[in-house]
């Protein structure tokens, strides 16, 4: 306490002195900063060095001379010791210091950002980038470190990952070159078997695109949606499909069926370590998984459109074409023929995995997601619906005609597939979730102009006259009386044998 005294009044009365021996001072202080013994002079040490970054800021003269770098002086001797010296503050000390020091950091990036060049700012990002490298050097020591591990990413990891973002945001036009480390930053940490650090790491790319989209060249978005399509990738759980107990842990079971029969219907069964282990890795993909689905819409539409959507089901009756956009305009019609391909199969994995109740039956067995049957309800529908959204919202272009004829091609294929499908459905919660992607599709279609609407009604008039002959809902009834009254002039106008 004593010889920090000393030092505090020293930086108070004689600060402007130090001189060459800035670099040590803040040394010298974060040696205070991450002496665990003394948190109250740990947090007075950070407020010194803070001090320290005002003062490069305001008397950048006092940093000039000769230097043997091609640096300048003023970033080798100021700015990178106070922000490199914060970082080691923030990898060495605990939660309440470090997450101090981590404000403190990205605030001198925020505030005084806008005075580094480029190359300042390659520098920097490799100091920021070691709070998350870090972590990756003791995956070696999983066991040892989990718990550690899993605090760092909850908190700390994940207060800097959105602290990067904004700091990303706020000076893009510099920092662009560095968007395919950044993104590269996202996926690692929607990796990382952390339901908080994956979560963060999704809505972080929505709140980037979001935030800088408008300035994206045509190469930065192809870097995004190959991002989002190799998360979709990485995270999907296809051990879901096919995962069964070990010899082992049926041999258990057989044991336990001898001494009660009921012990299997009625009981969930322990697994291993290891399928404990595998069960978190998929539940994480399953959250991932859902969350892409929402940060493509958000994306394309923006979060307020797709809530006001949902709510109304009818996004054209209510909404001016400037809140609808979105990131839509700035997006190719390839690019969002990828994303659809990408919702599709997610659609397609979560239907053929709800379809399978033997699996679920399995999963739910051996514990996997709690206490009620498995699915991913969620998945299924959302997929579908955000595929649509984008779809109609090409077919209504008129900047995109040439890509109709494309786009007619999905649409048949989605809408017809859907009304099979939810023809053959017999669960009654499924038949609920359903019928109002139904009532969406069929509202859309009679919002289409006349030629485009005897198109797509020729492709699945015969589904929606089966869609007739099952128990639906009062919404549904009302909207396919509305259809086939819509329906009745080009029906009565078809050529024979149409």
């Amino acid at each position: 306490e004593l010889a920090f005294q000393t030092t505090a009044s020293i930086f108070d009365q004689y600060f402007s002195a130090i001189g060459d021996s800035f670099q040590d001072a803040v040394k010298c202080l974060s040696e205070f900063a991450c002496n665990a013994a003394f948190p109250d002079t740990s947090m007075e040490a950070i407020r010194f060095i803070r001090r320290c970054a005002k003062y490069v800021a305001d008397n950048p003269e006092h940093f000039s001379g000769d230097d043997d770098t091609n640096q300048e002086p003023i970033w080798v001797k100021g700015w990178f010791p106070v922000l490199f010296d914060l970082s080691c503050i923030i990898i060495r000390c605990k939660l309440d210091v470090r997450t101090r020091a981590l404000t403190v950091m990205f605030e001198i990036m925020k505030t005084y950002g806008h005075t580094y060049k480029e190359s300042w700012w390659k520098d920097l990002f490799q100091i920021v980038f070691r709070i998350f490298d870090y972590m990756k050097l003791t995956e070696q020591n999983y066991e040892q470190f989990r718990q550690q591990r899993k605090e760092w990413m909850t908190t700390t990891c994940n207060h800097a990952l959105y602290a990067v973002i904004d700091v990303f945001t706020q000076h893009y036009t510099i920092l662009a070159p560095l968007l395919t480390d950044l993104l590269n930053l996202i996926q690692w940490c929607v990796k990382q078997d952390n339901e908080q650090l994956a979560r963060s790491g999704m809505n972080c790319l929505e709140q980037l695109v979001i935030g800088t989209g408008h300035q994206f060249r045509e190469d930065c978005w192809a870097v995004i949606i190959d991002t989002i399509t190799q998360v979709y990738a990485s995270t999907l759980p296809a051990e879901l499909r096919n995962w069964k107990p070990s010899s082992e842990i049926l041999d258990q079971v057989s044991v336990h069926s001898d001494a009660s029969s009921d012990y299997i219907d009625n009981t969930q069964i322990s697994v291993s370590r290891q399928d404990r282990a595998l069960f978190q890795h998929l539940q994480i993909g399953c959250l991932v998984q859902t969350e892409i689905i929402q940060t493509i819409d958000n994306i394309v539409f923006f979060p307020a459109n797709s809530a006001k959507e949902d709510a109304h089901i009818d996004p054209f009756e209510f909404q001016s074409e400037s809140q609808s956009e979105g990131m839509f305009r700035y997006l190719s019609t390839a690019q969002l023929f990828q994303i659809v391909e990408c919702l599709f199969e997610s659609h397609k994995f979560a239907k053929g995995f709800n379809m399978d109740i033997d699996q679920r039956n399995i999963l739910w067995k051996y514990g996997f997601k709690g206490k009620t049957l498995p699915n991913l309800q969620k998945q299924e529908t959302n997929s579908l619906l955000c595929s649509l959204r984008i779809l109609y919202k090409i077919y209504c272009d008129e900047t995109r005609v040439d890509d109709w004829p494309k786009t007619e091609i999905y649409l048949h294929r989605c809408t017809v597939e859907s009304f099979e499908y939810y023809i053959m459905l017999e669960d009654d919660k499924r038949r609920s979730s359903w019928s109002k992607i139904v009532v969406l599709m069929i509202k859309k279609m009679m919002l289409l102009d006349h030629d485009r609407f005897v198109v797509l009604l020729a492709k699945c008039y015969d589904q929606i006259c089966n869609i007739l002959a099952q128990e639906n809902s009062r919404e549904l009834q009302i909207v396919l009386s509305k259809f086939f009254l819509r329906a009745k002039k080009p029906l009565f106008r078809l050529e024979p044998g149409a």
